[in-house]
């Protein structure tokens, strides 16, 4: 059985994220004060629409990732080829997964269920981007520091 944990200020949503069943009732977690996720947004259409920005946000990031990457490997075809070719497998695989997070929030997610599937959007997104960096853009051979900055998570 699925428990979500809503964690609201009056009437302002600020997260809400699945929790194990066994932690739903642990007061260190319950009560704990994450940093507001659109926190002005009131009403599910403008937390929505705010996710749908953070989401437009995260995916700039790992494009731009994507191209640095890409940009470093412009002398190696088949190094861009993969890059590319791994992109479209995270993209496949993004939509998958994603997709199955709404069919299971079909029963009972109510008008929350785009929030669920905007923040998996989000979440692999973020990931990918994390993955890029690591793999593509911190350099190997000695100390320069990474050709980006370290993305940070958008929730």
């Amino acid at each position: 059985m699925r428990t979500m944990l809503l964690i609201a200020s009056s009437s302002t949503l600020l997260v809400a994220c699945e929790v194990a069943p066994e932690l739903a009732n642990q007061p260190d977690i319950v009560e704990s004060k994450p940093d507001p996720v659109c926190a002005d947004a009131v009403a599910m259409p403008e937390i929505s629409e705010c996710f749908s920005r953070i989401l437009r946000t995260s995916s700039d990031r790992r494009n731009q990732y994507l191209r640095k990457a890409k940009e470093l490997n412009a002398d190696r075809a088949d190094i861009v080829q993969a890059i590319d070719e791994s992109e479209m497998a995270f993209e496949t695989y993004r939509d998958a997964e994603c997709r199955a997070v709404r069919d299971d929030w079909l029963d009972g997610g109510g008008t929350a269920r785009p929030i669920f599937v905007l923040g998996c959007q989000i979440n692999l997104t973020d990931q990918r981007t994390k993955t890029i960096w690591s793999n593509w853009l911190i350099p190997m051979a000695d100390s320069t520091p990474p050709f980006l900055p370290e993305p940070k998570l958008s929730l």
